[in-house]
């Protein structure tokens, strides 16, 4: 009986340190993924954030922005489905503008009852400003940075469209320069 008990024993101290060692490890993985990634209880109060996460300013510092949040939250509680994937600008310590792909959803407790949400968040910030790039390429010339033909028929396009209904009226200066394009 008392080989027994010890055996026991033994296991369930086995049990507890894997136990142990399985949470430090997943621990350690989320803290390494690089995305941001919190939880928050119904209340709104963070209950989590990954490493990467708490490097970061959260929109929620501003009173309206805090405000919009709570309202998805208390949604994404009383329905129980995640949120749409929406993209948001987050400022980190240095100052800097970062944009996210972000998606929340249910934080469920091991009974599958909604306790808290749980955000995920992507820095999409080099593909946007690759995309910005890219449309002012699009839209400018490269020798004079000046807006090319493109943005120039984009413009007049807008400003007829805006003056029609108003009746209002609007002069076009046209400047030619031999033998630039």
């Amino acid at each position: 009986a008392s080989a027994l008990e010890r055996e026991l024993q033994l296991s369930e101290r086995s049990r507890d340190q894997l136990l142990r060692e399985s949470r430090e490890w997943l621990s350690q993985i989320v803290d390494t993924i690089p995305a941001m990634i919190s939880a928050s209880d119904r209340d709104g109060n963070r209950i989590f954030g990954n490493a990467y996460h708490t490097s970061l300013e959260t929109p929620s510092h501003h009173p309206s922005r805090s405000e919009e949040i709570l309202r998805l939250h208390q949604k994404i509680l009383s329905s129980g489905e995640a949120s749409a994937p929406f993209e948001e600008t987050v400022g980190n310590r240095a100052g800097n503008k970062l944009t996210y792909v972000t998606v929340k959803s249910p934080l469920r407790n091991g009974k599958g009852d909604a306790v808290g949400v749980l955000t995920t968040s992507l820095d999409i910030t080099a593909r946007k400003r690759a995309e910005a790039q890219l449309m002012y390429q699009a839209r400018h010339d490269r020798l004079t940075a000046l807006p090319n033909r493109a943005a120039f028929c984009e413009r007049l396009n807008a400003e007829l469209s805006r003056s029609r209904p108003a009746g209002s009226r609007f002069a076009l200066h046209l400047i030619d320069l031999d033998r630039f394009k």
